[in-house]
């Protein structure tokens, strides 16, 4: 998502507010640092001059175009850290669902500035989408929600998808989730399922590199291969029968000219955006690989 193009459909949902939209909070109830597409939706409104409260938990840092811009103010929540066993969690989730509902409701009705809009993240839908529309009704403001996956088929995962909690859950973010006033999603088929199953319509907005990525030449990308190929990088075990300096797994630099260039006989590296986590199972694209070779 470039800050561009996350703009367009932005523009669209807020329709009705533009020309009095100064002030708005972008909530994410996660680590900041490791969600681009919230990020990259606070540079979008900033560079239209909304003065944006990003809201998140600590961890990764922001990006430094997010941190340097002056219409983008932090607030970073301390997560919940109690670590306990997963067999108690129906004791301990009521506590950690009271505990993030009082930070959040405490950092939105006292910390931030009244704003013209919430967009809101989801998942986490507990207790996010509840605050948020608490928020949006003793604001009177625009409640909108990003929908990147779903809460209660994550919980689902480890609980298991008839347990009552899931159930619970499910019926939670249907009727709140409902409650929004604008909704944008991430791929095609949650827009289908949106409309289909809980007749919300979401406008699709795609993931897209930001403005700030490009494309390296190859001396720099000759650097970064020598920097992961050494002890402790990702690269290094690949790397062990490499005796010339002027090579990589990837890349090799002539000594006389100093041009680099890829290898005729590199191995095919592939890069992925997913975490590896229960609903993104990196391991069936391992083997699509192995099946593939």
């Amino acid at each position: 998502v470039s800050t561009q193009s996350t703009w367009g459909p932005l523009n669209v949902l807020l329709s009705s507010y533009l020309g009095m939209t100064k002030q708005g909070i972008v909530l994410c109830l996660g680590d900041i640092g490791r969600s681009p597409r919230m990020q990259y939706h606070a540079l979008a409104l900033a560079e239209k001059g909304v003065q944006v409260d990003l809201v998140g938990y600590a961890g990764s840092e922001c990006h430094k175009d997010v941190k340097d811009n002056k219409n983008i103010r932090l607030h970073l929540l301390r997560p919940w850290s109690v670590a306990l066993p997963r067999k108690l969690f129906p004791l301990y989730a009521p506590v950690k669902v009271l505990y993030q509902l009082s930070q959040l409701l405490f950092t939105l009705l006292f910390c931030v500035s009244r704003p013209d809009f919430i967009l809101v993240q989801n998942p986490p839908s507990i207790p996010t989408l509840f605050v948020a529309k608490v928020v949006s009704l003793i604001f009177r403001c625009l409640f909108i929600i990003d929908w990147h996956n779903f809460g209660y088929t994550l919980l689902g995962l480890s609980l298991g998808p008839n347990n009552k909690i899931v159930r619970l859950s499910k019926w939670y973010e249907r009727v709140f989730g409902g409650m929004a006033d604008r909704h944008i999603c991430v791929t095609n088929a949650m827009a289908g399922f949106l409309q289909k199953e809980w007749g919300i319509h979401a406008v699709v907005l795609h993931d897209r590199p930001a403005s700030f990525f490009r494309d390296y030449d190859m001396s720099t990308i000759h650097q970064l291969f020598k920097k992961l190929q050494q002890p402790g990088n990702c690269l290094h075990q690949l790397a062990q029968n490499i005796n010339d300096n002027n090579k990589t797994v990837f890349t090799q630099q002539d000594p006389a000219s100093g041009v680099c260039t890829y290898r005729a006989d590199r191995p095919a590296l592939l890069v992925s955006s997913t975490s590896w986590t229960e609903d993104e199972d990196f391991s069936i694209l391992l083997d699509a690989i192995n099946k593939y070779d």
